[in-house]
């Protein structure tokens, strides 16, 4: 998307939610791209994506990281042991670091039969 230049911003989150979540991902279109063209190439990335090894440790490291730094204030540890109990269960966090650990490209190729489910995009221009 950034080196054909058709966005100067790109992100995506998820929704970690009790019952099913969303994945939210936005864009931010470059002057005179039309964002229904990156709307289907977004929708083609996300159908032909395969991660590569190194994306993976990256994305490991990068997931560590964050959750250990949550502990480093209170309101971060409150936060995040609050987050759980009102999911209902602290088991998850209790192995998420382990989970995190067996992160491997199959666990993320089977995620992607819920996107082929239906992709759904709003467009908002400014």
């Amino acid at each position: 998307f950034y080196k054909r230049k058709l966005v100067s911003n790109i992100y995506s989150y998820p929704m970690d939610l009790r019952d099913g979540g969303l994945f939210i991902i936005g864009a931010t279109c470059n002057e005179g791209v039309d964002p229904k063209q990156v709307v289907e190439e977004i929708r083609e990335f996300i159908r032909s994506y395969t991660p590569t090894p190194k994306e993976l440790d990256k994305a490991r490291y990068n997931t560590k990281y964050d959750f250990l730094r949550s502990f480093e204030s209170s309101e971060g540890t409150g936060s995040l042991f609050g987050g759980y109990l009102a999911k209902g269960s602290l088991k998850p966090l209790l192995e998420y670091y382990q989970s995190v650990e067996e992160l491997d490209g199959e666990g993320i190729l089977a995620v992607k039969k819920y996107f082929n489910k239906g992709i759904t995009l709003t467009l908002y221009r400014s």
